[in-house]
């Protein structure tokens, strides 16, 4: 808030303010009168327009600043006079924007609340034969009813409109519940509910408001849409911020001081059942910033349990690949590098082959605390991983080892722990520590990372941000033109493959992005005309020729994207060609959610044909979000397939 009373102590004219109230005089730099607030004979009541103050001398003693001075004159409280100036000198409050967006969201809290009880009620039903079968699969599954009712699992009526028809008889609207993804809109503008016939599982925030649903199918029923149907991004729910089970487990990590991440709801549920309760899932997404941060209120080390299988491994170097990112992003803060605070630690458990923690705590109880007290740090598990994928008998295989273990240990960011792991390393991959510290070091240097970015800025006069997800993008594609020119077509087809148009540049939101894209588009046509030019020479100097098609004013832009790009000369063509792929996906539904909220707040329903029209407008984006997410589960299916 005290950028909103700045901004509208700048606003307003203090002067004009008081002399409303009482007939001001000048003198020299400032104004006097009789104090309004008492009486007086003599003038002792100061106006200083310049440090926009205002000060009784008198009997009073009161002073203040023009808020201050509004809300004695009227009686007002501070919010009152705070809003009265502020539509007096044309300000926009931002506090206020942020609490109706806080008021929007109690009562979108309440209506999800309403939702996990009738949810509740209906598994609690004894002689349905769906809820029949449901208590069964639970009981299957060692849920005891305490944790039943301490996790408050429901149920899904297979009822195309009950939980909408239940909502609309608690008052809730159309579009609250359209806003949670508690209903869907059909092609020819009908409801019905999201969830059906699938057990219920309340995802909460850190204050234990009901955010999102996770929805598993009871089996033996067909998996063809998936064992898990969960809540999409709302207002309320984003998973990659949300941790499933945090409102039960945050006392326990604060009181252990370790997180434990595993996969599965169930998982959480079996763990806490069992006592192990500072255990939560991040539901199926690699770990993030936001669940860094979220879990930093209460430790710094986070512990991650994982598949022990081959595919299962693969799977977690490709998450650990995005947490790393996210270390990276939150340890650029300078309390973690001047050692104020605690550095965020990932460590690994690796589950036994063939099972899962769910299965694992069940069958050995003693098994799983055994297992935590053994995890292995990041650092160790990426180094002994790679020493089973790559032949260090083979100087090429070893160099790219050492390479990709420099890029992880120069994530750390407090010397004396990035020192100790440069020593362990080097021992474990049978360098010299003094060729890895170089290593780290020349990653250090040529990573330009958002902190280090921004202390370069400074001396240079220039603002700096952290990447945004098309940057991201953006980036990615450069790596893939620094790699080979050829990619791009191919990524197009991968696109066309998956029913996804081609890249173009309305995929970009800043104008930055735009021009650089139109760039880089133009400079690949350019080089696929060249023939009889090696690759390898063209591929040398992209980025010097890049730079030279793009405005100097552009530069600074584009040292963040080539820096991204930069992140990704330890991958293969393929996975950069899958993370390029992905991003393009988010950005693609963050737009088609940015259009249809434009479309929500600007329809036109002042006649007929304008009601027409926005509908089917709000059609065509509906569509256009369900082929994303079509696109996202083909793509996922190609790569698993192309292993």
């Amino acid at each position: 808030m005290s950028n909103d009373v700045q901004k509208v102590k700048e606003a307003v004219n203090i002067v004009d303010v008081v002399g409303r109230y009482v007939e001001l005089q000048p003198t020299g730099s400032s104004f006097k009168a009789n104090c309004p607030f008492h009486q007086e004979r003599t003038p002792s009541f100061y106006v200083w327009p310049d440090r926009q103050l205002w000060k009784c001398f008198g009997a009073c003693g009161e002073g203040g600043d023009v808020i201050a001075f509004l809300m004695k004159a009227e009686s007002m409280d501070f919010p009152e006079a705070l809003r009265s100036l502020a539509a007096e000198g044309g300000v926009q409050l931002a506090y206020l924007a942020r609490q109706r967006k806080r008021d929007e969201h109690e009562g979108l809290y309440r209506l999800m609340g309403q939702a996990a009880a009738y949810f509740r009620q209906n598994l609690r039903q004894e002689y349905d034969r769906n809820a029949q079968k449901a208590r069964a699969y639970l009981a299957q599954r060692q849920i005891s009813p305490a944790m039943v009712e301490a996790f408050e699992i429901g149920l899904s009526l297979w009822d195309r409109t009950g939980l909408l028809h239940f909502m609309k008889d608690q008052g809730c609207t159309t579009a609250d519940l359209l806003t949670v993804n508690l209903v869907l809109q059909q092609e020819n503008g009908a409801l019905r509910d999201r969830f059906m016939g699938l057990l219920m599982l309340p995802i909460r925030n850190a204050r234990g408001h009901v955010i999102g649903f996770g929805a598993r199918q009871v089996p033996p029923e067909s998996d063809r849409m998936g064992k898990y149907l969960n809540t999409a991004s709302t207002p309320l729910f984003n998973k990659s911020e949300a941790l499933y089970g945090i409102e039960k487990a945050q006392e326990a990590i604060r009181r252990q001081r370790q997180a434990v991440i595993v996969e599965g709801y169930f998982d959480v549920i079996t763990a806490h059942q069992h006592g192990h309760t500072n255990t939560v899932a991040c539901m199926g997404t690699a770990v993030t910033p936001g669940h860094i941060r979220l879990l930093q209120r209460w430790t710094s080390k986070i512990t991650f349990a994982l598949d022990a299988d081959a595919a299962g491994q693969k799977a977690t170097i490709r998450n650990l690949d995005r947490s790393l990112q996210a270390l990276q992003d939150v340890n650029q803060d300078k309390r973690h590098r001047t050692g104020d605070r605690d550095e965020v630690q990932l460590t690994i458990v690796k589950v036994p082959q063939g099972q899962d923690p769910d299965e694992l705590i069940r069958t050995d109880a003693e098994a799983w605390p055994r297992l935590i007290q053994a995890d292995m740090p990041l650092v160790d598990f990426y180094s002994q991983y790679l020493s089973t994928e790559f032949d260090f008998a083979m100087p090429e295989e070893k160099r790219k080892a050492v390479f990709r273990m420099a890029q992880i240990i120069s994530e750390f960011k407090q010397p004396v722990i990035r020192e100790e792991y440069i020593v362990h390393t080097a021992a474990r991959l049978q360098v010299p520590s003094s060729v890895l510290r170089r290593m780290v070091g020349e990653a250090m240097s040529q990573r330009r990372t958002p902190g280090d970015a921004r202390t370069g800025a400074r001396q240079a006069g220039v603002r700096t941000r952290v990447p945004r997800k098309e940057d991201r993008l953006l980036g990615a594609l450069c790596a893939l033109c620094e790699k080979s020119w050829r990619i791009l077509p191919q990524l197009n087809q991968t696109l066309e493959g998956i029913r996804q148009k081609p890249l173009n540049r309305s995929d970009f939101n800043h104008v930055e992005n735009i021009v650089v894209y139109e760039a880089l588009h133009g400079l690949a046509k350019i080089i696929a005309r060249e023939d009889g030019q090696p690759e390898s020479d063209v591929n040398l100097g992209f980025t010097a020729a890049l730079r030279q098609r793009v405005d100097v004013g552009l530069h600074d832009h584009l040292s963040l994207l080539e820096g991204i790009a930069r992140d990704f000369r330890g991958n293969d063509s393929r996975e950069v060609s899958r993370a390029a792929l992905e991003h393009l996906l988010v950005v693609r539904t963050r737009l088609a959610n940015r259009d249809l909220e434009l479309l929500n707040i600007s329809e036109d329903t002042s006649s007929a044909e304008g009601e027409e029209r926005t509908r089917g407008k709000r059609k065509q984006l509906y569509a256009n979000r369900r082929s994303l997410d079509e696109a996202r589960a083909r793509l996922q299916r190609q790569f698993i397939s192309s292993r």
